[in-house]
């Protein structure tokens, strides 16, 4: 499918109540920022941005899958141009996932902040400290979920490991120009390609898959309108094609013992492993 052409992209249905409620039919948005009715509108379904992006992330880890056996068949040859076309693919692919994770995680936490708001800082106070939003990502999860210590510490080290390397993709300021050594290629490349790839792609969309299941699925949280906007959220994730596979992953021993210094580095236990939570 292309992008909608004519008519189609001048209006867009007003939706995304988290409450689950559907608007008024006719109510419209043009991207010009007029309002208007159109009798002829449909109403349109709940749409949850967390859903949303973690099944882009699932379209764009494929993508990453794809280009990693070109890189692979490139590298087997002679080619310069071909094996930088390789990494380039690889590592747009892989950042494309990394993002729609980081995104994800961003729009879960707005909807829960909504019923258990905490004092925002300003945006660049966030940047500034890499480390500052997934502490106040998990200070806000533990506090909605009633988490117990040991499942709020997995919490925040793959909270920190997803956020970090999406800071990484945003922020490339004072990054070493030196080479790094690519723990697959075992050569010498741009830390980007290193980071990068196909393997930390699917490190950190099985990490936020499962996180965010997780969070669907186990916690019971007392705010009522909070439950049903997770009910809502484990059906739009069961419905992703390919998600599965990811949110039910563990770390095989091997995979754990071939860990280089540019890989992702998550704890297997989540929420429901590391203790779940409090009754």
């Amino acid at each position: 499918m292309g992008p909608p052409t004519g008519s189609d992209t001048g209006n867009a249905p007003v939706g995304g109540d988290p409450s689950g409620e559907i608007p008024p039919v006719g109510i419209v948005i043009a991207l010009s920022e007029e309002r208007r009715t159109a009798s002829h509108a449909h109403a349109a379904g709940w749409f949850d941005a967390c859903s949303k992006w973690l099944e882009l992330a699932v379209r764009y880890a494929s993508d990453a899958q794809v280009a990693k056996l070109s890189r692979i068949a490139a590298w087997e040859g002679t080619e310069e141009s071909a094996k930088q076309a390789a990494l380039e693919w690889e590592f747009e692919a892989a950042m494309q996932t990394v993002m729609a994770c980081g995104a994800s995680i961003d729009a879960l936490e707005s909807v829960i902040q909504t019923r258990f708001p905490l004092p925002r800082l300003p945006a660049d106070k966030l940047r500034s400290n890499s480390n500052q939003q997934h502490l106040r990502l998990a200070e806000l999860l533990q506090k909605a979920f009633s988490l117990k210590p040991r499942a709020a510490d997995a919490l925040r080290q793959n909270l920190g490991e997803i956020l970090r390397f999406r800071s990484l993709a945003v922020d490339t300021t004072g990054k070493d120009t030196a080479l790094i050594l690519h723990p697959e290629l075992g050569t010498g490349v741009e830390w980007r390609f290193a980071y990068f790839r196909c393997d930390n792609a699917l490190l950190i969309l099985r990490a936020s898959s499962r996180l965010i299941w997780e969070i669907a699925v186990f916690c019971k949280p007392r705010d009522a309108e909070l439950q049903s906007y997770l009910d809502a959220l484990r059906s739009g994730v069961e419905t992703i094609p390919g998600c599965e596979a990811y949110r039910t992953w563990r770390p095989s021993s091997d995979e754990e013992a071939m860990r280089h210094p540019t890989s992702a580095n998550f704890v297997p236990d989540m929420l429901l492993q590391a203790g779940g939570v409090r009754d």
